[in-house]
């Protein structure tokens, strides 16, 4: 659970095809902030360093089964589909 505000932010800034842009934008109209990634020796502090370093691999972490699961729900969805034709002066009853 300690992860679910990282998952919550990776998937509210990723891009959405369908809106053109990202869920944060929708809703806030602004780009979201961006998270800057950690550079060894940024700080001096050790537990700074630790918590930057484990925030940047949860983020990596995230990103990865986040997207593992949606390309698997769409690899589920596409097995069923196929393409259809329209036929244009039908009339539906």
């Amino acid at each position: 659970m300690q992860f679910m505000p990282w998952a919550e932010y990776w998937y509210n800034t990723t891009y959405l095809a369908a809106a053109k842009c990202t869920s944060f934008k929708v809703m806030y109209q602004r780009a979201p902030p961006s998270l800057a990634r950690y550079i060894s020796g940024e700080t001096a502090v050790e537990v700074v360093t630790q918590n930057l370093i484990n925030r940047d691999e949860a983020s990596k972490q995230i990103k990865f089964h986040l997207q593992h699961a949606q390309d698997q729900i769409s690899k589920f969805d596409n097995r069923f589909r196929r393409p259809s034709e329209i036929k244009w002066g039908m009339k539906f009853i």
